[in-house]
């Protein structure tokens, strides 16, 4: 996952694992804001995604949906091959940049 960051917990549930993916805020990238959920993903057992954006910031916010959107599509693609992730149990964190892409492209 090299445009992205991502947390296994070291011991994952049985059945579906839970995941959350957090975008990082603009400027930033995936290392500088994984930290801020490690522990909680350990100690709840959900996968942590930290996706990197394309640009300096998300490319919602410079006007549209495109190379971000294709690149966490991607992600999520390779998340579903190598993990049997719990479809209905994933969530988002991050922030409002993050959440206004999640409602406008339907994740």
């Amino acid at each position: 996952m090299g445009s992205a960051a991502l947390l296994v917990p070291e011991a994952l549930p049985e059945g579906p694992t839970p995941l959350v993916v957090m975008l990082h805020g603009a400027t930033s990238n995936p290392r500088q804001a994984l930290p801020y959920m490690q522990e909680e993903a350990q100690q709840r057992g959900f996968l942590l995604l930290v996706p990197k954006s394309q640009d300096y910031t998300w490319d919602v916010i410079r006007g549209g949906f495109g190379p971000d959107v294709e690149a966490i599509d991607h992600l999520l693609e390779d998340l579903y091959d190598r993990f049997r992730v719990d479809p209905p149990g994933w969530r988002s964190r991050g922030s409002p940049t993050e959440r206004r892409t999640r409602c406008r492209s339907g994740w």
